[in-house]
């Protein structure tokens, strides 16, 4: 598993370039997934591999001539993503500490619902 460095390094990427939402699924109970996209496949690669969570998607052919593959780190496993948000949560920005506390209201309430 990644050392305390390691997902302080991985928060300021997702900060950066990733994204944290919400997908629901058929019976409508949310799930939070995480994607981190770039060009820079090391990266991407290295994300997984310090973690063990998650999947390698791509490389995407990007729509306009000239511009690099993109490749996407994937995790969106609940236990994966309560791994990894329970690691980089401390060392994120207040705004994306905040869109967290906001997913997790939204999960918790409605699978309380069901």
């Amino acid at each position: 598993m990644a050392s305390e460095a390691e997902w302080a390094y991985l928060a300021g990427l997702l900060d950066a370039d990733g994204s944290i939402g919400l997908i629901y699924s058929s019976n409508r109970t949310p799930h939070i997934v995480i994607r981190l996209r770039m060009s820079d496949k090391d990266i991407i690669w290295r994300a997984q591999k310090v973690t063990g969570l998650g999947t390698i998607r791509g490389p995407y052919r990007p729509y306009k001539l000239g511009k690099k593959d993109m490749y996407t780190w994937y995790v969106g496993k609940q236990r994966d993503v309560k791994i990894l948000l329970g690691n980089v949560y401390p060392h994120m920005g207040d705004r994306s500490q905040e869109k967290i506390e906001d997913f997790l209201e939204i999960r918790k309430a409605k699978v309380t619902e069901s």
